[in-house]
């Protein structure tokens, strides 16, 4: 029952059912999943040792919510390890991965046309396919990679680069610049240059965390502090 708790409560942070500004308490989670509180009680406490979850001294749980300084470190560290993981792979590439990453590019969802009115904000449906099928195709290469080490890290990324993922890729230049590079790392990875794969990942990752940074922050209108190390490597990525 822990294990089932645990883990319904982990897909709700990741998809966003557990809002960040919502104070949550063990009643609540307990009645929102039908079961005792022990259990919940016990999730809780992995998933704040985890960081998906604040517990201040005093207060109620609330799910994290990074900073623009904490999502620039998270964003190197997933370039630093998503690169890597996709040099190994184009190291394992073969026809039946190459079919893989292209069968996923293809079903991608149309785009709205541009109307002339600056940059429209894409339908929340679209967001959301394209938002699954850049995690289908970014999980398909670190699987390809066979480091259980790396796929194990950013495991415990993943929560996190799921709720924000949808940022990145709201805007229809900004996907299709996305979209665009997954073809461009197919192309390498059927060339066989894994540290052109390496370094083209490294970037996409980056520009999608500095895309994602800029936004937040818009929205910290009161940060006076200088931009740190990785801010500004994702913001000029």
């Amino acid at each position: 029952m822990y294990e089932t708790v645990y883990e319904a409560l982990r897909q709700r942070i990741t998809d966003g059912s557990l809002q960040a500004d919502r104070p949550l308490s063990e009643v609540q989670l307990a009645d929102m999943l039908s079961v005792s509180r022990t259990p919940v009680r016990d999730a809780v406490r992995r998933l704040v040792a985890e960081k998906l979850l604040i517990m201040p001294a005093r207060g109620t749980v609330r799910v994290y919510s990074p900073t623009a300084e904490e999502l620039a470190d998270l964003y190197c560290t997933r370039a630093a390890l998503e690169s890597m993981a996709a040099r190994l792979a184009a190291m394992r590439a073969d026809e039946a991965f190459l079919h893989q990453l292209s069968a996923i590019c293809d079903r991608r969802p149309c785009l709205p046309e541009p109307s002339g009115q600056g940059a429209p904000v894409i339908q929340r449906d679209i967001v959301h396919a394209a938002v699954e099928l850049n995690g289908e195709f970014h999980q398909a290469i670190l699987e390809k990679s066979g480091n259980a080490r790396i796929i194990h890290l950013l495991d415990n990324l993943k929560p996190v680069i799921v709720r924000y993922r949808q940022v990145s890729l709201m805007f229809p230049e900004h996907l299709k610049q996305s979209w665009d590079e997954h073809r461009s790392m197919i192309d390498h990875f059927a060339d066989m240059k894994p540290e052109n794969v390496e370094a083209l990942v490294h970037t996409h990752i980056l520009k999608a965390g500095g895309r994602i940074v800029a936004t937040m922050m818009r929205m910290e209108v009161e940060r006076t502090e200088p931009l740190t190390p990785s801010m500004e490597l994702v913001l000029n990525a």
